[in-house]
């Protein structure tokens, strides 16, 4: 678990650091595709004058930060890892007391001005803890824990449940019902891009005229594509797209006034596009949840009869575009 700690600017004393002679090594951890996220991380530091020198790296290894190599003669040692857009992960090395110190700076809007001034902020405030006469920070041993390599997963199943509900017909206004969906999800950054097999069970519900009536409940599978972007270390924003079928069973049943002979329910199988805009919130512990605004469409516009030796009565007749909700929860 990375530690998380913002000390106030009041206990900064950048210029202290630089007058003192302390030396402070700073190794940015940038992709290549983004070289200007160095150049920001540099000018973030700009104030602080001769006390702080930069190097770059394309990636970083957690044994370097416990090998503590690169300037020896620094006081202090610094990797920031800004290889994710909103989030900078900071590790610490203190050489004379070989204590360490691990943030995790979130940036809401990347390397702008305030994320540069809060980057800065974090890690004078830091460096100035570790030059302390009291030792502050972890230890070698505590360290060597919290930089274990944990094995990558850029490929890695997740399940999820809801309950999804969406206007109908003019008839029929709502039908919802329980969502299921089993994912494979690839992460690269800041993205997340899966491929989806979801099935809601929409539960029956009836139109009742003087006529006739219709009770109907379907069963619809789809599979789609899901493109999510990180917003912080905890939320996340996606668009997905889809298609897929509604296996539809229509019952006719008895109108109030009207006696007549009806035909047994049919199974019919309909084609249906989707699309959802998804907001997922993910706690540190536990599953991640999720809230969408969703959108169904018939390509072949359906409609619900009465055939009679008088004509046809249209019964039911559902909306060619259905707008609706869905929540859940997900789980790796």
């Amino acid at each position: 678990m990375v530690v998380r700690w913002l000390l106030p600017l009041l206990l900064l004393s950048p210029l202290a650091i630089a007058d003192g002679g302390e030396s402070v090594h700073v190794q940015v951890v940038a992709p290549v595709e983004a070289p200007n996220r160095y150049e920001s991380v540099e000018q973030a530091f700009a104030r602080s004058g001769s006390a702080f020198h930069f190097d770059r790296l394309v990636t970083l290894d957690t044994k370097e930060i416990l090998r503590a190599r690169g300037n020896q003669t620094a006081k202090v040692a610094v990797w920031i890892d800004v290889t994710r857009e909103i989030l900078a992960k900071v590790y610490l090395h203190a050489r004379a007391s070989d204590r360490f110190l691990f943030r995790e700076v979130e940036l809401a809007a990347g390397l702008d001005e305030i994320g540069r001034e809060t980057l800065a902020q974090v890690i004078e405030s830091s460096v100035a803890a570790l030059l302390e006469s009291e030792p502050v920070g972890l230890t070698r041993a505590q360290a060597t824990v919290l930089l274990a390599p944990i094995p990558a997963r850029p490929w890695f199943g997740e399940a999820g449940m809801g309950y999804a509900a969406s206007t109908f017909s003019s008839a029929i206004p709502v039908r919802h019902g329980p969502t299921l969906a089993l994912s494979l999800v690839r992460r690269s950054g800041d993205w997340r891009l899966s491929g989806s097999l979801a099935g809601v069970l929409f539960l029956p519900q009836a139109e009742t005229s003087t006529v006739v009536g219709l009770r109907i409940w379907s069963v619809e599978s789809s599979f789609g594509g899901t493109a999510e972007r990180d917003l912080s270390s905890h939320w996340r924003l996606g668009l997905s797209l889809g298609g897929g079928y509604d296996v539809v069973h229509a019952e006719p049943r008895p109108g109030t006034d009207v006696k007549v002979s009806l035909q047994p329910g049919q199974w019919k199988w309909i084609s249906v596009v989707q699309s959802r805009l998804v907001a997922t919130y993910q706690p540190t512990v536990g599953p991640a949840w999720y809230g969408a605004l969703t959108v169904r469409m018939d390509p072949v516009p359906r409609h619900y009869d009465l055939a009679g030796t008088n004509g046809t009565l249209v019964v039911v007749k559902p909306f060619t575009v259905q707008p609706g909700l869905e929540v859940g929860a997900r789980w790796p």
